[in-house]
């Protein structure tokens, strides 16, 4: 039965890097199937942006990062000079800046990230309680206009994210599966 788990492991891991051209390989936890499993369920999306204005390796410098404790810890920042898109709303004590991803030939979608910036080191809570109080409230504040920014300074940073989707099936009603 062993012997049948890894093979099936296997044959999962070669699906999915077939499908994703090489750009994922391991989407399992190798502890997640074992002889009970009956269904894997599967999702993956690869997102690799290039900035449409790139940060310059040599300008990264090492500085204080505040965490909601009030502590800092030294983090790598990137930083460069380029006008982006950032919006500044009197006495809200924000500021949301906007970094476009470089955009395909043929491609008419355009994808960027939105960066929400308190003020204050100590203002996070106070931005995350208005987004979740005030309906609208990221909508009506995206910048669309670039600006001169002298220098901005953004933690390095690399995302990834998983999550068990058994616990949400069964809570949409798709039980059986999971009671062998």
């Amino acid at each position: 039965m062993v012997l049948k788990v890894v093979e099936v492991t296997k044959e999962v891991y070669l699906w999915v890097e077939k499908e994703t051209s090489g750009l994922i390989k391991d989407i399992l936890p190798s502890d997640l199937v074992d002889c009970f499993t009956r269904l894997i369920f599967t999702n993956a999306v690869y997102f690799k942006g290039a900035w449409e204005h790139n940060f310059d390796a040599s300008n990264t410098k090492d500085d204080n990062f505040f965490l909601l404790n009030g502590s800092s810890v030294q983090v790598s920042f990137m930083t460069n000079k380029e006008k982006q898109y950032i919006l500044s709303v009197a006495c809200s004590g924000f500021k949301f800046l906007k970094l476009p991803y470089e955009q395909g030939h043929d491609d008419k979608r355009k994808f960027s990230m939105y960066i929400f910036l308190p003020d204050t080191k100590d203002g996070l809570p106070a931005l995350v309680e208005k987004m979740g109080s005030e309906s609208g409230f990221i909508e009506k504040r995206l910048p669309n206009h670039p600006v001169e920014v002298h220098e901005f300074l953004i933690p390095k940073f690399k995302i990834s994210f998983g999550f068990q989707v058994s616990e949400v099936l069964q809570e949409m009603g798709l039980v059986f599966p999971f009671f062998w």
